[in-house]
């Protein structure tokens, strides 16, 4: 009996030695990327953005579209301006991805995933009383716009979206409020008070600039999102694996 649990002492403690060498800075590979501060700090930020939602409960997984989304754009009038900042949005987002996805504007309302409505409070609440009454039940400011998402249970694939833009706020806020709901719809459905130039930038009881421009770190999350190796349903600390083989993948590109 006592040589037995001699035994399983000596197991116990190569298996607790082997453990923490894994874990140790030691027994890291040649090949493993170790992420600068400011990767870090993407990294944090993609969690804070893709796996909290602004109003909806939390999903806790990586939520994306795994089909091309088909916009279809109901608006008051002509409306030159925010259309001109929707397809110009459609075309920034598409060139960042590089799994597959795009986005693209249909005049076919049936064919539409998608439906943004670029109307006033009023029209919506008489054509897309369902929007509306979400909009009102989860907003508890002013707000000049809002997105909601429909995702499968089952593999978290984005199948819907509804998005709305109030075209009685002014044309700066229509346009910062295009692009920060569009790049919402595609699952980075939060916002943060971190960083200033950041199109999901919010922070109460501050009168923000309207930017409508991607930041860096902006274009760094919907690049991490839509990567062929980021998929839907992924939990937390997988994505952050991914995204380090993404990084590393980046790096060495540039260095070769």
């Amino acid at each position: 009996m006592k040589k037995y649990w001699t035994i399983l002492f000596i197991i116990i403690l190569i298996i607790t030695i082997v453990i923490w060498f894994y874990k140790s800075d030691l027994f890291k590979s040649e090949g493993e990327y170790i992420p600068t501060d400011y990767e870090i700090k993407l990294i944090d930020y993609f969690k804070e953005i893709a796996f909290k939602s602004e109003y909806l409960d939390n999903p806790e997984k990586v939520t994306k579209w795994v089909k091309p989304m088909s916009i279809y754009v109901y608006k008051d009038e002509e409306a030159i301006k925010q259309m001109t900042e929707i397809s110009s949005t459609i075309q920034n987002i598409n060139n960042i991805t590089s799994d597959g996805f795009e986005i693209k504007i249909t005049e076919d309302y049936k064919k539409a995933n998608t439906l943004l409505y670029l109307c006033t409070k009023d029209k919506l609440k008489e054509i897309a009383p369902k929007l509306y009454n979400l909009a009102n039940e989860t907003t508890n400011y002013k707000y000049s716009g809002y997105t909601y998402v429909e995702f499968k249970m089952t593999n978290f694939a984005i199948t819907k979206a509804l998005i709305f833009i109030d075209s009685e706020s002014s044309i700066d806020e229509q346009k910062h409020s295009i692009v920060e709901e569009l790049t919402q719809s595609i699952g980075l459905m939060n916002d943060s008070d971190k960083y200033s130039d950041s199109i999901f930038y919010e922070k109460d009881g501050i009168e923000i600039e309207y930017n409508h421009q991607y930041s860096k770190m902006d274009i760094a999350l919907i690049n991490f999102l839509y990567n062929p190796k980021m998929k839907a349903g992924f939990r937390e600390k997988t994505a952050e694996v991914v995204i380090r083989k993404i990084l590393k993948d980046e790096n060495n590109a540039i260095n070769r």
